[in-house]
């Protein structure tokens, strides 16, 4: 934790390790309890309510680098899931600060209708980290919403109906992206839509067999996350996108999750010589500051898409705030060194827990840690939480929790993460 001999808290800001100082947001409520009423009474907060019943009871307070704090304890957490890759680049990246406040300085979101340079600018860098292999983009307000297009627009494309996902992946949960995900989350909100199957993940054989002459397109991660992020057998990502070029489906990937370097590519696609029909990305393309999200698409997606210019339209995507904090961000994907030292934290990772009494797996920095038993991952996050360490469940995978540091922190704070994992776990 902080060194008193190296800064000291005050009201209004704290100290981190290293003499860092992070500012304390004003707390809403006065205390714990307070904040709790309130998000009950007004919010549909049943993953707060969920997290406390396992004994997770943080509010976050003062959040900086690969952290955050308890709001009310001061207690601080190293941040082993960055919500799903929101927080690729750490909390309150000063680089993405500073251009987030240079844009606030001059600019607002802007009008949708209208060219913008600034906007063109970030679809410009987005379709350039394909290495020339897409030609355009759609911004969103969500991952969700840009999975949304993507579906719509293979069935647009194929004249085609039928959307095959696999169990276990996830891709939103906004009104056509419910229902590529588990039944249990569409069910209560009126069932999936029609058009819409599973099949199991890591299984070529089951896709072989679900691909047909009404299949538009099949929408995957190449690691599923509400599964803790599992790693494909070798051969399999290929095989799926093989077989959707055979029988003219497209093939989506999901880089919600895995994108912008997480795996120690750009793009997690890239790591497996395939080349999708239509990406999506969200998530860490906000940098964790502005809420941002991208449908990126070949030329002949692209082209049908201009012949149709009306299917989407988002008041808020591609908004001049959120194109500036992607321009940066993607500047610093595209850094020398970044993605070397993703594999470097890999490495690090993996031998820290060689011979831990757990399972490790990972793809650069996506992966998961598990055990044998059905309790695992609920009793894991527990001790892990009470030491310091933030990682959460997977929705279906009750053995596993997901394992996804901060992709900026350095190889020190990595060994303290590990240090404090195996006095936690063994």
């Amino acid at each position: 934790m902080a060194d008193d001999a190296l800064c000291a808290d005050s009201s209004d800001t704290t100290c981190v390790e290293g003499g860092a100082i992070a500012p304390v947001p004003t707390p809403a409520y006065a205390d714990r309890a307070q904040t709790i009423a309130a998000s009950d009474q007004f919010l549909a907060s049943e993953s707060g309510r969920l997290l406390r019943s396992m004994g997770a009871d943080l509010i976050i307070g003062a959040r900086e680098g690969a952290r955050f704090q308890d709001a009310y304890t001061k207690k601080w957490y190293w941040n082993m899931h960055c919500n799903g890759g929101v927080f690729n680049m750490g909390h309150r990246n000063p680089r993405l600060l500073r251009v987030l406040r240079d844009a606030l300085d001059s600019l607002d979101v802007g009008n949708h209708r209208f060219t913008s340079g600034i906007r063109a600018r970030a679809a410009e860098k987005l379709t350039a980290s394909t290495g020339g292999v897409h030609a355009g983009v759609v911004f969103n307000a969500s991952g969700g919403e840009a999975s949304d297009l993507a579906i719509r627009l293979a069935r647009g494309v194929t004249g085609r109906s039928t959307i095959l996902s696999i169990a276990g992946c996830y891709h939103g949960h906004t009104g056509v992206a419910i229902s590529t995900t588990d039944p249990e989350f569409s069910r209560p909100l009126g069932g999936r839509l029609p058009g819409f199957e599973q099949v199991p993940w890591d299984d070529l054989a089951a896709m072989d067999a679900a691909i047909d002459g009404d299949t538009a397109a099949v929408i995957m991660e190449t690691q599923p996350s509400s599964r803790a992020f599992l790693v494909p057998s070798e051969g399999y990502i290929a095989g799926v996108a093989a077989l959707c070029r055979k029988r003219g489906a497209l093939l989506i990937i999901d880089e919600v999750q895995t994108g912008l370097g997480r795996t120690g590519r750009v793009w997690s696609w890239q790591r497996y010589d395939i080349e999708p029909d239509i990406f999506v990305s969200g998530k860490g393309l906000s940098g964790g500051v502005y809420p941002m999200a991208a449908t990126v698409m070949r030329r002949p997606i692209f082209d049908y898409l201009h012949e149709y210019p009306y299917g989407q339209i988002c008041t808020y995507g591609g908004n001049e705030i959120g194109s500036a904090v992607v321009c940066e961000l993607l500047d610093m994907v595209d850094d020398l060194g970044f993605l070397g030292h993703v594999e470097e934290l890999s490495a690090r990772f993996a031998e820290g827990f060689r011979d831990a009494p757990f399972d490790y797996w990972t793809v650069g920095l996506s992966g998961g840690i598990g055990g044998d038993d059905s309790e695992w991952a609920a009793a894991s996050m527990r001790r892990l939480y009470e030491n310091g360490v933030w990682a959460v469940f997977s929705s279906f995978n009750p053995r596993a929790l997901q394992w996804k540091p901060v992709m900026i922190m350095s190889t020190a704070e990595a060994d303290q993460v590990i240090d404090q994992v195996r006095t936690a776990l063994g």
